[in-house]
């Protein structure tokens, strides 16, 4: 399955961590159970597959996310279940929220929450591919796509502007 991220996830702003960023654990804690979070955009072209979402399973405390990744493939819904691990780690001097996740299919991979809008329910996660690069992804609450100037605009302050929309039209 194509490595993407949930999360990206979603729902507001908190104190926890020292820059007074959202958390994934603040968006998680906010999005009820089987609430999906969509990706709407993302920097790399792996695949050309639609309808893809993360899908809240269960909030264990304030460190251990477990969720679906999930896509549409044809008439049919494929679901991986994942395992996050929500970290905090320092990236130039800024308290970041990171999430380890794993499928048992791919290897683990690290999630960045570099924004987290709490009005427009969407924000940007990175993480970097197997050659190294960065990469990126746009997530929001809502599955169609609709203004979102803010979000859109650190999506491409973070990824230089590479944008592949994700179709997200009729998803079930």
């Amino acid at each position: 399955m194509t490595s993407r991220f949930i999360l990206v996830c979603v729902l507001g702003l908190t104190s926890a961590a020292k820059n007074n960023a959202a958390t994934f654990e603040d968006i998680f804690s906010k999005l009820p159970t089987g609430e999906k979070i969509w990706i709407q955009d993302k920097s790399y072209e792996a695949n050309r597959l639609r309808c893809i979402f993360n899908q809240k399973v269960q909030l264990i405390g304030k460190s251990e996310y477990i969720f679906y990744q999930g896509h549409q493939s044809g008439d049919k819904i494929v679901k991986v279940t994942a395992h996050g691990k929500i970290f905090t780690t320092n990236i130039a001097g800024k308290t970041k929220s990171a999430m380890n996740v794993s499928t048992g299919q791919d290897p683990v991979k690290t999630y960045i929450l570099r924004f987290w809008d709490k009005r427009e329910h969407c924000g940007v996660v990175t993480f970097d591919d197997t050659d190294g690069k960065k990469q990126c992804e746009l997530h929001a609450t809502f599955e169609i796509r609709r203004p979102y100037p803010k979000c859109l605009k650190r999506y491409r302050d973070h990824c230089q502007g590479v944008q592949h929309i994700i179709n997200n039209d009729n998803c079930q």
